[in-house]
């Protein structure tokens, strides 16, 4: 069986690897380490498509070890670092993904004719669900996939566009997030230097990219820059940040533009001070998914009582 998982695993590794390369929510992702494909005691092969973080690698497998009488795919992250697994688990929500709702460990396995597999083999039900996994000293977090074997180009192209959209979202999240669980000290209100050169900082990076940029800043219409390139547009919100976290103030008027128009867009630019990283564009109708947003303030006005 393991010689027959070796050209669909590499054909996998290919369209994976260029699916995510075009992607832009998994541009920081890095080349692997050792990419080498090689053949597992789980009844198949598997291999590291890319470096997620340090310390963390995006890899494929397909074997038995999901314990069924033939091999499936599986898709994730891999750490010898439980905090970090850990990490990326609490991020689930933000990226849009149900929580983690089944865990594994060296109890929960066996060698069976010569291949190392789950004790119970996953039902229906446990496919397509994330599963956290923990075997000593690597840390799995990841999709077991239910294409049956053998996969049809079909499917082939279903486990690609699932695996992208998968480690895609869990980047985009990573990324946004507060990094190293470094903390934030006191933070009450915007730093205009920051957000200024946040803003000079986007409008190179939309020049270069071929739009045209026109400053709103002056306006109070929502958005900083109005961009275009042909039939394209975009209106984006600039936020700026001296610290490594996006935190950032918005407005009433903002937020409202967020939630009604389909070309706004939040440009969140960390280390604006010294070594400007813009974060992924977040759509209006995915605010809430990549941010808390928490009330700082409230406008107190009388309910027209009368005194008694």
């Amino acid at each position: 069986m393991p010689s027959r998982t070796l050209a669909p695993t590499r054909r996998l590794t290919r369209q994976i690897r260029l699916a995510l390369r075009a992607d832009p929510r998994a541009r920081n992702l890095q080349r692997p380490r050792d990419g080498a494909l090689v053949s597992s005691d789980t009844g198949g092969h598997c291999v590291a498509i890319a470096q997620f973080a340090p310390g963390i690698d995006v890899e494929l497998w397909l074997d038995r070890y999901a314990g069924l009488s033939t091999p499936r795919v599986w898709v994730g992250l891999r750490s010898p670092s439980r905090s970090k697994i850990q990490r990326l688990i609490a991020l689930a929500p933000r990226a849009g993904l149900d929580e983690v709702r089944i865990t594994r460990s060296t109890r929960d396995i066996q060698k069976r004719d010569g291949f190392w597999r789950f004790r119970l083999p996953l039902s229906a039900a446990q496919f397509d669900v994330q599963v956290s996994e923990s075997y000593g000293s690597d840390f799995y977090l990841g999709l077991y996939m239910p294409y049956p074997w053998p996969l049809s180009l079909r499917s082939q192209r279903a486990v690609v566009g699932d695996a992208t959209n998968y480690i895609g979202s869990l980047a985009a999240a990573w990324s946004l997030a507060p990094s190293g669980g470094r903390t934030v000290g006191p933070w009450n209100r915007p730093d205009r230097v920051a957000e200024k050169k946040a803003v000079r900082f986007v409008r190179a990076r939309l020049r270069r990219e071929g739009y045209n940029v026109l400053s709103r800043e002056s306006e109070v219409c929502g958005y900083d820059l109005h961009a275009t390139r042909k039939d394209h547009e975009l209106h984006v919100e600039v936020k700026g940040t001296s610290g490594d976290r996006p935190r950032f103030f918005l407005t009433r008027s903002e937020r409202r533009k967020a939630d009604s128009d389909p070309d706004w867009r939040l440009a969140v630019v960390t280390r604006a001070k010294a070594k400007p990283h813009l974060n992924p564009f977040v759509p209006g109708s995915h605010l809430t998914r990549w941010f808390q947003l928490e009330p700082i303030q409230w406008l107190g006005t009388t309910r027209g009582l009368t005194k008694a």
